[in-house]
């Protein structure tokens, strides 16, 4: 992602409950926040019942179809090129949600993540997968099969990230991202001494 001025990262607006005025604005690598019980910023930011706005540019590499996904604590919400595209409500705990979306190559989409802490932990994430065809995903495991097969074991460490996989947050359920457990199977039926660490 880049901002509306061409840099990379995201342009960031943060409020105290209260204020329509931004009490900081910077520019963040990325949508990926574990707060916990902290704020954005001590010196400017309550800990508690702040707001935050983050605006930038996605331009998708590939045309297909993409799954994005917006996770966090309390509640926040996505607008893709303008129109609202997702909302995540999380009154207690971890809470996320995900949609697909035919994106084209090339072209940049404006998007707006809008988000709102309560008292508590705080967190927030957007993260999207890039379109792979499962005829792709055949060829690298063709291609890699005779290491599979020859190896000793196979370590396959799955998940989503740092951010969502993590000792502070609790996962609410076991599910790997879409295509991992296609090529879990992939693996396995290569080297049956696989092993899978979530």
């Amino acid at each position: 992602m880049k901002t509306k001025s061409g840099k990379r990262g995201v342009d960031a607006k943060y409020f105290n409950d209260g204020t329509d005025t931004p009490v900081l604005e910077r520019t963040e690598r990325s949508i990926d926040f574990n707060w916990e019980m902290r704020s954005p910023d001590p010196a400017l930011v309550h800990t508690d019942n702040f707001g935050a706005q983050y605006e930038a540019v996605l331009t998708p590499p590939l045309s297909g179809y993409y799954t994005i996904r917006l996770s966090g604590q309390n509640s926040s919400t996505l607008a893709l090129n303008g129109q609202p595209f997702l909302t995540n409500q999380a009154a207690a705990g971890f809470h996320s949600t995900s949609l697909g979306v035919h994106l084209d190559a090339g072209v940049a989409y404006p998007i707006r993540v809008s988000y709102h802490a309560e008292a508590g932990d705080a967190a927030l994430h957007l993260e999207w997968s890039l379109p792979r065809t499962s005829e792709q995903l055949d060829a690298e495991v063709r291609s890699a099969s005779p290491k599979l097969r020859s190896a000793d074991a196979v370590i396959f460490v799955g998940g989503w990230n740092h951010g969502l996989d993590t000792e502070g947050l609790d996962r609410q359920n076991m599910d790997f991202p879409k295509g991992q457990e296609k090529l879990i199977r992939s693996v396995a039926r290569l080297n049956p001494r696989t092993i899978v660490v979530l």
